[in-house]
């Protein structure tokens, strides 16, 4: 089973937090993350648009993949390639659009080489 995960942007200092994602309750519209191994612990308030849930998967670094992380990897083609990480609905997955049109899943077999984490969609890095 996959740890449940979140990461988001707080919106104290714009630094990147991991945790449990508490979304608006009733009224209130707070967005917040909580440390994992203590929910009633201090919870810090994020940026909802920045909000990128864990796809279970660590890139050849040892570093999570989150939804939002532009990932690049070598297909069985030798070509390197790079897009980010987004869920697919329609297949119940977390994925990369190929030309807009094709989507691929994010899984170990994605890569003959490994997938490596270049950067992220919310904060302008990687990619082309």
């Amino acid at each position: 089973m996959r740890e449940i995960l979140f990461k988001a942007k707080r919106l104290d200092n714009g630094e990147w937090v991991e945790g449990y994602y508490i979304g608006p309750i009733g009224v209130l519209d707070v967005h917040e993350i909580c440390d994992v191994h203590d929910i009633t612990g201090p919870r810090v308030e994020v940026d909802p648009s920045t909000v990128c849930e864990y796809t279970g998967l660590t890139d050849k670094n040892g570093k999570k993949i989150f939804e939002g992380d532009i990932i690049r990897w070598t297909n069985w083609k030798g070509e390197q390639k790079e897009a980010p990480v987004c869920y697919d609905p329609e297949w119940n997955r977390f994925c990369v659009w190929l030309n807009g049109a094709e989507s691929m899943g994010v899984n170990k077999h994605l890569s003959t080489g490994g997938i490596e984490i270049i950067g992220s969609i919310h904060d302008g890095e990687g990619g082309d």
